[in-house]
């Protein structure tokens, strides 16, 4: 999974996050005295799609002893992963805004809290909030082909393999970014099946060698 890029915006001071993977469990949570109950306020915990990332900015009032936040994020709001750390600034009686760039989310929807912590180790969850990221469509051109395919519609880091029409694998990469191209120069004509795989998703496209 690629790291996060994390930042923390204040007035007198700034702060960096640690990003820290992990396949942690969760569970349901009751979300609705969230905060609330201890020294930090905030002020509101939001997530926006930016193509193929997900924006997460929150901001607290007041901040009393507060060790840091744990950024979590889930396929199904009820077993989360902790992906970011965020320290806090430990004590403020002015606004703190905060900010969380998921380069990978997950494929469709995405789930995200936040876990506060205290210094004495005092606990609790904000509200989650989602993001459903619309899948791009998986294109190839020219098709038929000669010597190359071009895919577009992919993500950094999907993998694409070529299969024959007896399922046999003839070529296999990892997508960089929005494009990936395929060489047939050494293949007979006919019909191929390219397949890409992401975190929780698979696309196929048949093309054909002229």
């Amino acid at each position: 999974m690629k790291a996060l890029i994390l930042s923390l915006s204040l007035l007198v001071s700034t702060a960096h996050a640690q990003y820290i993977g992990g396949t942690g469990g969760g569970g349901v949570t009751n979300c609705s005295a969230a905060f609330a109950m201890l020294p930090v306020e905030l002020l509101h915990f939001t997530a926006a799609a930016k193509g193929h990332e997900v924006q997460l900015h929150w901001a607290t009032a007041t901040e009393q002893n507060n060790a840091g936040f744990q950024v979590q994020r889930s396929s199904d709001a009820l077993r989360f992963e902790a992906i970011a750390e965020v320290p806090g600034v430990g004590n403020s009686m002015q606004v703190v805004e905060y900010d969380a760039l998921d380069r990978s989310p997950l494929p469709g929807t995405s789930y995200y809290r936040l876990l506060q912590t205290d210094f004495d180790g005092t606990t609790s969850y904000s509200d989650v909030v989602s993001v459903t990221i619309a899948e791009s469509e998986l294109l190839a051109y020219p098709n038929p082909a000669d010597d190359r395919v071009w895919l577009t519609g992919t993500i950094a880091g999907e993998a694409a393999t070529l299969f024959d029409a007896m399922g046999r694998t003839l070529r296999t990469g990892t997508a960089n970014d929005a494009s990936f191209t395929i060489d047939l120069s050494d293949l007979p004509a006919g019909r191929y099946l390219i397949s890409v795989a992401g975190e929780g998703s698979l696309r196929t496209l048949p093309i054909v060698k002229r």
